[in-house]
């Protein structure tokens, strides 16, 4: 336990121990998560970062999505990589919520449809798109080493992109109640392509950012829209890379 632990953790070394370690797993081993909000949900071992198996990964933002996910809401997963926060928020929301994934790169797609069918997540859908500010097409980056991925002009791929105002027009998902957005860099384009549904039904959003600017941008957004925003993590408003806002403060 204390190894896997280790590997866990972030830096170059142990980032490529952790990356040895994932190859010697057998590939489709699945076993209960270890500790964390998650504990107990079944798990592949080596479909992800295996902080996510330990049960250590983020746990600021899962334990603040705990605390404002209640039975029947509907949850937004976006950049549902494979699963972990779709699992959670699909114990949250119950039989009566609704939880909503959307996820572009096929091979996330795949272990994120295992882990639903190993659990039994059946209030989870799965969209296959990337959100961004326009409906259509755009290339999309596959990071070699692991399942993130981004918005890129240099993307080896395409993918199919929505705005999440689309989603709402055209009626393929119930209106949210919580967002959660880590996009790798493309943040405030979600934002953007969901300014209708923001400025109508306020969602809280939990945000992922990756870059100075979108950390700009994203707020004064945030601002015009009348949300207040605070950090997740232990960094300062001007610093901070996990951001959590709500419409008033509430």
């Amino acid at each position: 336990m204390r190894l896997f632990s280790w590997v866990s953790l972030q830096s170059p070394i142990q980032h490529k121990i952790g990356l040895g370690l994932k190859k010697i797993i057998p590939k489709n081993l699945a076993l209960p998560i270890i500790e964390g909000p998650c504990k107990g949900k079944k798990w592949i071992v080596n479909s992800s970062n295996l902080a996510y198996f330990l049960g250590c990964f983020e746990l600021d933002t899962m334990n603040l999505l705990k605390k404002n996910l209640n039975p029947s809401d509907t949850f937004y997963d976006i950049g549902a990589n494979v699963g972990i926060y779709s699992l959670l928020g699909s114990q949250l929301v119950g039989n009566e919520g609704a939880v909503v994934a959307f996820e572009p790169v096929p091979q996330n797609v795949e272990y994120l449809k295992k882990h639903l069918l190993l659990n039994n997540s059946k209030n989870v859908s799965i969209i296959n798109f990337a959100v961004s500010d326009q409906t259509g097409q755009s290339s999309f980056f596959e990071h070699p080493d692991n399942t993130m991925g981004s918005l890129s002009e240099n993307g080896q791929i395409k993918v199919n992109t929505i705005t999440l105002d689309e989603v709402i027009l055209r009626g393929l998902a119930p209106v949210p109640n919580c967002i959660k957005i880590d996009v790798e860099g493309a943040e405030y384009l979600v934002l953007k392509g969901a300014s209708s549904l923001i400025s109508t039904y306020h969602p809280s959003l939990i945000i992922s950012l990756h870059s100075d600017n979108a950390r700009d941008t994203c707020k004064i957004f945030l601002e015009i829209n009348g949300y207040q925003f605070y950090p997740i993590d232990d960094k300062n408003i001007t610093e901070t890379n996990e951001l959590f806002a709500s419409f008033g403060g509430n």
